[in-house]
């Protein structure tokens, strides 16, 4: 699914925010990377899924050569791939549904089957009865649930979480994790999620790591 290969990223000369790391994930995995902030976690995400480039190594994302590949063809490979970013980002002239609607409409799917799958996709975070609003009349924790269903409706095979549950109280942090959990079961989906610190309560995971100054190093997994 996505390996990388002496991943090095650099912002200035000499002082690298990523170091070599090498990292194989395979399909259907669930991998927790927990570090403090500023320590290179979004940015690992983003060379992951092709939106930056390295400094040095290699990424691979279904066995393709991302360093090899047009802007347009690295494109075309997220658009399986369901992105939850730190920041939630939405569409301020689109209502809620249209915004979790829109990669279905980047895959071009349109008319009511398109805002069904939208609606449904709302209603399993709690937000149905918000579907109309616009993203200026959402709460911060509304606007973080609205990206995780909008990433999750094109059922990708594939998802990159940059710390999905630090926004949200823990009742809403816990129904990410409980649909992340019966996609993940359901089998064909991977999970990169990355967090301040590996919660403990989280036994789906199947590897963790800390990343430490510019290094990736391996944690052993919790016995339940």
């Amino acid at each position: 699914m996505i390996r990388l290969e002496a991943l090095t990223k650099g912002f200035a000369p000499g002082c690298p925010t990523l170091q070599g790391i090498d990292l194989e994930i395979e399909s259907n995995a669930w991998v927790l990377i927990s570090g403090g902030s500023g320590c290179g976690k979004t940015t690992l995400l983003h060379l992951m899924m092709g939106l930056d480039q390295p400094s040095g190594g290699k990424v691979f994302l279904h066995h393709q050569h991302l360093g090899r590949l047009s802007a347009q063809a690295r494109a075309r490979l997220r658009a399986n791939i369901g992105l939850i970013f730190q920041q939630p980002h939405l569409l301020q002239r689109r209502s809620l549904w249209e915004n979790v609607a829109f990669p279905l409409e980047l895959a071009g799917q349109f008319g009511r089957t398109l805002r069904q799958r939208a609606l449904e996709s709302l209603e399993q975070l709690g937000l149905g009865a918000r579907a109309q609003a616009l993203p200026a009349q959402l709460s911060s924790t509304e606007r973080q649930l609205a990206c995780v269903a909008r990433a999750l409706i094109t059922r990708p095979s594939l998802i990159l979480a940059d710390e999905p549950l630090e926004r949200l109280d823990p009742q809403n942090a816990t129904l990410v994790t409980d649909l992340l959990r019966s996609r993940h079961h359901a089998g064909g989906l991977t999970i990169v999620q990355t967090c301040s610190q590996s919660p403990t309560t989280l036994s789906d995971a199947t590897a963790r790591y800390t990343l430490c100054a510019g290094q990736l190093a391996p944690c052993a997994l919790p016995e339940y």
